[in-house]
């Protein structure tokens, strides 16, 4: 976590500060003060050595910032930089920054866990709101006073690539990129310019296909993300043509009882409209004397909606959309602006918070690009998600009756991500486009949806029989009982195609000759219980536990995971989940665990060794998971296991547990298997070691392959090595699954891997016992067991096994389906 320093002439001036900052934060951000000198007849000065202990007592490689009130509180401070390890120089950075509003925006900016380059920004940014409130003009600052950014500027000149120019996702990735360097970096398209660090002064910059840019970084790093830009505009910042962009919307022969729309979504639908006023949410007006307060619930709130959009970033559709949904929250202009509204006006945090996003999407909405005037509804859509967590009556779920068409002016891309699939037919729009963020999601979710109505939009009314035609984007506004037909036939025809999809996942899974494979489903949550059931899932392989404690901002409590391990278990009627303790770190962060920074995370402090060393975690989590085992057929699996005292330790932490709740007479089940999953070399080697101690294993190919071939399946250049047909990998598969049946024990594969239908006869050679893989994959991967002999598939096993290289395994199963 990074620390804060404040250097004042005035000892009682810095305590009051850091006592501001105390009760915005709640004691999330470490603070030191150096105020004064010790004598009592001249207490105002600064002391060198009062800094260097106050530095000594925050400090953190992941940065440290220092702020000063006048002239030799600046000198105490560099001085204090030569008295220090040389080694922490380069984490310790002096603010030029105001010194109580970058204190205040400093602290909030750290408190949602940033980096240091968005916390120097936030600090040199706290005049921001008051020069623009008070209607004065900024003075440019120059570059912190700090030892890293020193260097002369670079430039770079491009043009941007993209169809769709520097739009909210590319934008995204550029502020992303920059924001993992240590440089300033400014954007220039004509006369205008952005803080390359601030995701909205980016995308208004309106850089379109074709506009040239010029690009100047100051820092240790300038070159570095100069080269890192131009890499990434030459790989078209990221975007790829969408196959829905460049579809016809107007075809030559429109009927003239035709609205013309754009086709954001395939399909056809028959139902009525929904209309969805275009409603903002009301806010209590009023003030608040307790400044402090709101600073920290509006903290607390910009915190827990960043949870909100990890999650979503990593599990939902279009996943790239939240996070840059995430870079909006941490703006630095849009969090002065809340700040100085709380402070210095007096607002409570809904009202300073909603003014600022109101603000924000006018200035969206005031571009010449339709594209950035869409982005408007990004903008409410964060406004609503923070607003949630500040004031929840002021929002509310949309309700959609069964069989809607439903219509807005715009939807969010949350509001699209959780509609009712089942009650929704269709959505219509009066703006967005195909490359809308809604398209993207309602595409999806297989939700026909027809956009960019205009002003025909206005003409709808609810309960009003339309048909869509998200295929040529129409609209059928007043169709004849004969169009109804012809849609709903057509629309029939369709969902007779899905549903023989699902009817091919239903039932066991058993090759011809009579080998049995169990078809199990990855989850994380109760929702996706129900979603893996609908599919077919004979049992959850994995439910990944993590994802709950990414939605809390705090770790839940017991209650909390037994209600949501029973809420998923009971999708599944009497059928086995396989319940994964808490697996993070790596690329799986958790901000309120304050794990330490690592120069390499995934050979790090994660998965069981973290588990196991926090017993207040683990042992919460264990008596849920018991719990919940007196009703339900509940398993328990250990993640990352190395090394048999590992195994041990965890298999008797389950043991104390239910100790524990035999003493307290709580039920439980005393058979609940356990078992570990086999995603590190170590495992693979020992597996004839740890079946003995154990129910199952399950191997996490996605991990495995990566530790394997010591390749990141993150990095681009190496990322080819991280490949299912590698010969090492396949070896590692065998020798776990003969391992296991030595002992009598059952194997399963859980990664990835487990789901590619281009695999499963290999695997069922293999003589795995149990493919656990996301809800989508099992029809088809059912389809394949119940056409494969095992004995037919035993021999493409054996002789893939031969084979040397992974390009040689591909082809030949590739030739073998064919």
């Amino acid at each position: 976590m990074i620390g804060l320093v404040l250097v004042s002439h005035s000892a009682a001036l810095a305590d009051g500060v850091r006592a501001l900052i105390e009760q915005m934060t709640q004691g999330r951000v470490p603070i030191a003060v150096a105020g004064g000198v010790d004598d009592p007849d001249n207490p105002i000065g600064t002391d060198v050595m009062k800094v260097v202990e106050a530095i000594s007592t925050v400090y953190n490689p992941d940065g440290v910032v220092v702020l000063m009130d006048l002239g030799s509180a600046l000198l105490s401070a560099e001085t204090a930089l030569e008295l220090l390890d040389p080694d922490w120089l380069p984490n310790i950075h002096l603010s030029d920054a105001p010194f109580v509003e970058g204190a205040l925006s400093a602290a909030v900016q750290a408190s949602t866990g940033s980096p240091i380059h968005h916390v120097l920004a936030a600090a040199r940014g706290g005049l921001a709101a008051k020069q623009g409130h008070l209607n004065t003009t900024a003075v440019e600052s120059p570059p912190p006073a700090s030892p890293v950014l020193v260097s002369e500027p670079s430039t770079l000149t491009l043009t941007v690539p993209n169809r769709l120019g520097l739009h909210a996702r590319p934008a995204a990735r550029l502020v992303t990129l920059v924001g993992q360097h240590a440089a300033q970096v400014v954007i220039r398209k004509g006369d205008r310019s952005a803080d390359g660090r601030q995701i909205n002064a980016v995308a208004l910059l309106d850089a379109r296909q074709g506009d040239s840019l010029t690009i100047t970084a100051t820092g240790v790093d300038a070159q570095a993300v100069l080269n890192a830009i131009h890499q990434l505009a030459a790989d078209n910042f990221g975007d790829r043509d969408d196959p829905t962009d460049s579809r016809p919307t107007v075809p030559h022969a429109v009927p003239a009882e035709v609205w013309v729309g754009i086709s954001a979504a395939p399909g056809i639908a028959v139902g009525q409209i929904l209309l969805l006023d275009d409603v903002h949410p009301q806010i209590p007006a009023g003030t608040s004397t307790d400044p402090a307060s709101e600073q920290t619930r509006f903290a607390d709130a910009i915190h827990s909606a960043l949870v909100e959009l990890d999650v979503l970033s990593r599990h939902a559709d279009a996943g790239a959309i939240f996070e840059a949904q995430a870079l909006m929250l941490r703006d630095d202009e849009v969090l002065s602006a809340v700040q100085s509204a709380i402070i210095e006006r007096a607002c409570s945090a809904e009202c300073a918070w909603w003014g600022a996003i109101e603000m924000l999407a006018e200035r969206y909405r005031a571009s010449g690009s339709e594209l950035l005037r869409g982005r408007a509804a990004d903008v409410f859509d964060v406004g609503r998600r923070v607003l949630r967590q500040l004031a929840p009556e002021t929002t509310a779920a949309i309700t959609v009756p069964e069989g809607s068409i439903l219509a807005a002016p715009d939807l969010s891309p949350s509001e699209a991500a959780h509609l009712d699939r089942a009650a929704v037919r269709g959505i219509v729009t009066q703006t967005g486009g195909a490359t809308s963020h809604m398209a993207i999601i309602a595409r999806g979710q297989s939700i026909p949806a027809v956009v960019g109505l205009g002003t025909a939009y206005s003409m709808l009314m609810t309960g009003q029989t339309v048909i869509i035609d998200g295929d040529r984007g129409w609209l059928y506004p007043r169709p004849t009982p004969e169009q109804i037909i012809a849609a709903q036939w057509a629309g029939e025809q369709r969902r007779s195609e899905r549903e023989q999809q699902q009817a091919a996942g239903q039932g066991l899974a058993f090759t011809p000759d009579g080998r049995r494979v169990e078809v199990s489903a990855n989850i994380g949550s109760a929702a996706d219980a129900q979603i893996a059931a609908a599919a077919g899932a004979e049992s959850v392989g994995v439910f990944r536990t993590e994802l709950l404690f990414m939605s809390h901002a705090r770790p839940p409590t017991e209650d909390e995971q037994f209600r949501a391990y029973t809420a998923a278990a009971e999708q599944l009627h009497g059928q086995a989940v396989i319940i994964r303790t808490l697996d993070v770190g790596g690329d799986k962060p958790i901000a309120y665990l304050n794990l330490p920074r690592e120069a390499n995370p995934f050979l790090g402090y994660r998965g069981v060794r973290c588990w196991l060393d926090r017993p207040e975690l683990a042992v919460t989590q264990l008596r849920a998971i018991c719990r919940a085992s007196a009703q339900h057929p509940i398993k328990v699996m250990f993640p990352m296991i190395g090394t048999l005292e590992e195994v041990q330790a965890a298999c008797q932490l389950v043991r104390d547990v239910q100790a524990q709740l035999s003493d307290e007479d709580i039920d439980y089940d005393p058979n609940m298997q356990m078992g570990i999953m086999i995603e590190v070399p170590s495992a693979a080697l020992l597996a004839q070691v740890l079946a003995a101690h154990v129910d199952f294993l399950s191997v996490g190919t996605n991990d495995l392959t990566q530790y394997l071939l010591a390749a990141d399946r993150g990095n681009t250049h190496v990322n080819a090595l991280v490949s299912p047909f590698q010969p090492a990998l396949l070896r590692a598969l065998q020798q776990v699954v003969e391992a296991a049946h030595a002992h009598g024990k059952w194997a399963g594969v859980c990664g990835e891997m487990a789901g590619d239908p281009r695999l499963t006869r290999l695997l069922i050679g293999l003589g795995v016992d149990e493919l656990s893989m996301n809800a989508p994959a099992i029809p088809a991967v059912k389809t394949i067991i119940r056409q494969t002999n095992y004995a037919d598939a035993q021999a493409v096993a054996a002789h893939a096994l031969t084979l040397s290289t992974a390009a040689q395994v591909e082809a030949y199963l590739t030739q073998k389906e064919s």
